[in-house]
């Protein structure tokens, strides 16, 4: 067995090296062991401990995932076990995952009642009209002055000490900028210390704009969506205004951005209908971002979980062309990676200790920002009980009692556990794999 990554020391930790166990007792490959294959190499990646492997000659043991009976004569065997590639068959490895993560938690938890990070809906309006839009059939709204100031107030009175973040969300957050500005106007004048990111379609952030984000409301990162090259893009997007050049907008913002200083992530969103023009789009965007090392391109099925939108073609070819798209970005150069080597110990803003607040245009206030109705925690003119609603909304909706068969799923370790998550009515495990495949592509050598 070759170690191409090792484990997350701060889970082994907690957990502990596998223990070899009697002779004769049924072992199997762990639940958590996942193989990949990852350029020429076949590869083992366990989603739990966050080791890669090369296994050699013992990965057909992985491929088959069949039970064995543990006879002592094999040191390989024995390594395995010991790296928990290899388990008893009786383990119960989701409570083991559970019970670390726990200790993981418990060891990171911070005031409940404070918030390091904000998310920020200036307005729900948008000049786009995607057709896969989560969003779609959401009342047009966009944040007052007054609302504004009581935002300002909610998050001098919930921050953390020291900085913070902000993410604008939308809706297109660029439609109501001056939200934005009367914010950061005001955060500057207290004196916050914060950084701020934006999901954006970057039609609106022009050159000037680009600076402004910057200098005023600290931008570091953004993330814009491109769905195909510029016929394909302005058909999907549909935007309001037909007589500008979105996707020449949309490009130069990237550059423009990325110039500033902004780590700028493209998002290629697919699917059955557009992944073909999204390899074209990919040689395209070799040229345009050459040299701008602060741009990343990856790929996505649309809405990466969040929806029930491509569930009915979720099949082998789709997934695999997308896969194949991925792997593409990152031989072009396009995508620079993620490391995987630490597993995050929430998966998602709901169930964190310090969670994003989420502040809709209506002073509403959530802990999803995807606006689940479920996950409404009060109001800016009422905050009291935040907390208390947070950890019921999480503890309440454990993703175990929604869906008891994703205990068994290989790629748990990188799934939120609340069962209100958009993902839960789907089967997931496909954008899963991608997920991995993005983060392991940097360590297939």
């Amino acid at each position: 067995m070759k170690t191409l990554l090792l484990p997350d020391k701060y889970i082994i930790s907690a957990i502990g090296d596998g223990k070899l166990p009697a002779l004769g007792i049924v072992c199997r490959p762990s639940l958590f062991a996942l193989p990949v294959k990852l350029g020429k190499k076949e590869l083992v990646f366990n989603t739990f401990t966050r080791q890669l492997i090369e296994p050699d000659e013992l990965k057909s043991l992985f491929i088959a995932q069949k039970s064995f009976v543990y006879n002592g004569d094999d040191a390989r065997i024995d390594e395995l076990i010991k790296a928990r590639f290899i388990v008893n068959n009786d383990t119960d490895e989701a409570k083991t995952l559970a019970s670390a993560l726990k200790i993981l938690q418990l060891l990171g938890t911070k005031d409940s009642k404070k918030h390091e990070s904000f998310v920020i809906l200036p307005t729900t309006a948008c000049n786009a009209r995607c057709f896969y839009c989560y969003e779609a059939g959401i009342e047009y709204r966009t944040m007052d002055d007054a609302t504004a100031d009581e935002a300002i107030k909610y998050i001098l009175a919930t921050k953390t000490p020291g900085r913070i973040g902000i993410r604008w969300f939308g809706g297109e957050p660029l439609v109501a900028s001056s939200v934005i500005d009367r914010i950061v106007d005001a955060l500057n004048a207290g004196g916050v210390e914060f950084t701020s990111d934006i999901v954006t379609n970057a039609s609106l952030m022009t050159r000037d704009a680009a600076k402004k984000a910057v200098e005023k409301w600290r931008l570091n990162a953004a993330q814009i969506t491109l769905d195909g090259r510029r016929n394909e893009y302005l058909k999907r997007k549909a935007y309001t205004d037909a007589s500008c050049d979105q996707y020449a907008a949309a490009l130069d913002a990237a550059i423009a951005l990325s110039e500033l200083g902004v780590n700028v992530s493209i998002r290629l969103n697919a699917d059955d209908n557009n992944i073909d023009d999204l390899f074209l789009l990919a040689d395209e965007l070799k040229d345009v971002f050459k040299g701008h090392k602060r741009i990343t391109v990856y790929a996505s099925d649309i809405y990466s979980g969040c929806g029930d939108v491509h569930s009915e073609k979720a099949n082998e070819l789709f997934y695999s062309r997308l896969e194949a798209l991925q792997s593409k970005l990152h031989d072009l150069g396009l995508y620079h990676g993620e490391d995987p080597r630490r597993l995050r110990t929430h998966r998602c803003m709901a169930d964190m200790p310090n969670g994003a607040s989420v502040i809709a245009p209506d002073g509403s206030l959530y802990c999803c920002e995807h606006m689940v109705e479920e996950s409404r925690i009060g109001s800016l003119y009422d905050f009291r009980s935040e907390a208390e609603l947070r950890h019921g909304f999480v503890q309440d909706n454990m993703r175990a009692q929604k869906r008891p068969e994703c205990l068994n799923c290989v790629y748990l370790p990188e799934c939120t556990l609340s069962g209100h998550c958009p993902s839960a009515v789907r089967d997931c495990r496909k954008s899963a794999h991608i997920g991995v495949l993005k983060k392991l592509l940097h360590f297939s050598g």
